[in-house]
């Protein structure tokens, strides 16, 4: 069963269809809002307007999004890992299941964010605001803290 979960996921990661960043942002702006199970990885989204988007199972590794917009966004099993993030708006963005293995997430907003399940470890998110998240069973070894807005927020293993 477990193996058979494995190939599933890896033939899942294989088929992610590659989307140009000026397609993204053509269809976006004329109101499509579900690009889920894309491949963006090793791209420069960089202080981009996506809020409310649906990249549920997207792939945006070794990917520049500093200051990027994606309160309200759909991110379930987003690959996010290695990125940079910085002072990015994600306020009650959905990451649950996320990806974010040594994601740099220095000064980012997550105010109401939903982290259950995510894989933090190695994450950088000295100085973020993290005001209401939920870290439901999310995997914080080693993730950094320093200086970061931890009131409200929810831990349970």
């Amino acid at each position: 069963m477990r193996d058979q979960k494995t190939r599933k996921q890896f033939i899942k990661l294989f088929m992610k269809t590659r989307l140009a960043i000026s397609e993204l942002f053509d269809r976006y702006s004329m109101g499509q809002r579900d690009f889920r199970d894309i491949d963006l990885h090793d791209v420069i989204l960089s202080w981009s307007n996506l809020s409310d988007i649906d990249l549920s199972g997207a792939n945006l590794s070794i990917s520049i999004v500093e200051g990027i917009c994606l309160s309200d966004a759909k991110l379930c099993q987003v690959n996010m890992s290695h990125s940079d993030i910085t002072v990015a708006d994600l306020c009650c963005a959905d990451l649950s299941q996320a990806n974010l293995y040594k994601a740099d997430l220095r000064g980012a907003d997550l105010t109401g964010a939903n982290l259950t399940h995510a894989d933090l470890r190695g994450a950088d998110l000295t100085g973020a605001n993290l005001k209401n998240t939920k870290f439901l069973k999310t995997n914080l070894t080693g993730a950094r803290f320093r200086k970061s807005e931890l009131s409200d927020a929810i831990f349970c293993s």
